[in-house]
């Protein structure tokens, strides 16, 4: 190694994140691009490689129109229970169906997830029911954006089983027994690689030990997917103890996302909380 290497090798060593972010950002087009071709061809445990999965899920996403987690919301989940959720469950290989509704972003959103050798022939039926079930959501009053996205979906906490939902649901308001934070964001490369392997080990290595030791953690699931660029990690834990966890302001929160911004390529990071439960 040559003396110019070396002396570039002892500035990074000293260099913060925020000053190799900045020299990042700072590059020509051509040379960010060099740094991100030698990530992919680089070993896994130097962002190189590709994210790992088990699983794919099929996210049936849409909004609707009162604030709280009633109107709506409560509608769609009566509808999808009592019409669709019994044929799901026969799909072969269903691993599990969730359900997200956040009463801020008025947000609706069921998560079906497959072992990924099972993927394939769901897909030839076409994501069956999914069709019948968007149209029905089309006609509840005030439901609007309908959309639909696949990604990777794994579990990285070794814990058992979700619990399920609290209710039968039906009420005036949604039932639920677990609220989840989710710390999103995207990154620079097309694919399972780049970027998002960096966050992986960042999250797995650094963060997760500690996430571990939440007083009432039921899992830790990981978003990933190509298409859109998008990694998502998403922390949930019993209702009853949610509180305590926001007074510790949702720790190691605020380290993560600091961490995640010196990771070249990374932009958009936010969080969102929602009620999560297991159908």
């Amino acid at each position: 190694m040559g003396a110019g290497a070396a002396t570039a090798t002892t500035a990074l060593g000293t260099a913060s994140v925020e000053d190799v972010k900045a020299a990042y950002d700072g590059l020509a087009a051509e040379d960010k691009q060099k740094i991100q071709a030698a990530l992919a061809a680089a070993p896994a445990g130097a962002g190189g490689g590709q994210i790992e999965f088990v699983h794919i899920a099929r996210e049936w996403r849409m909004k609707y129109e009162e604030n709280g987690l009633k109107g709506g919301a409560v509608k769609l989940d009566q509808m999808f229970k009592e019409k669709y959720l019994g044929d799901i469950k026969k799909i072969d290989g269903m691993v599990s169906v969730q359900r997200a509704v956040c009463g801020g972003c008025n947000d609706f959103k069921l998560v079906i997830k497959m072992p990924k050798e099972k993927w394939g022939a769901w897909e030839a039926i076409k994501f069956a029911p999914e069709a019948d079930f968007l149209e029905d959501a089309k006609t509840i009053a005030g439901v609007t954006s309908v959309e639909t996205q696949p990604y990777t979906f794994d579990r990285l906490d070794g814990l058992g089983p979700s619990e399920k939902e609290v209710g039968a649901g039906g009420g005036e308001t949604i039932d639920f027994g677990h609220i989840a934070r989710e710390w999103r964001m995207k990154y620079a490369e097309n694919e399972l690689k780049g970027g998002a392997v960096l966050l992986d080990n960042l999250f797995k290595d650094k963060f997760l030990p500690d996430i571990l030791k939440i007083d009432g953690l039921a899992s830790v699931q990981r978003v990933v997917w190509g298409g859109c660029n998008d990694v998502k990690f998403i922390i949930k834990v019993k209702t009853d103890k949610w509180g305590d966890w926001e007074a510790a302001k949702f720790a190691p929160e605020e380290a993560f996302l600091e961490a995640a911004k010196g990771v070249p390529g990374v932009t958009g990071l936010e969080t969102q909380p929602y009620t999560f439960e297991v159908l």
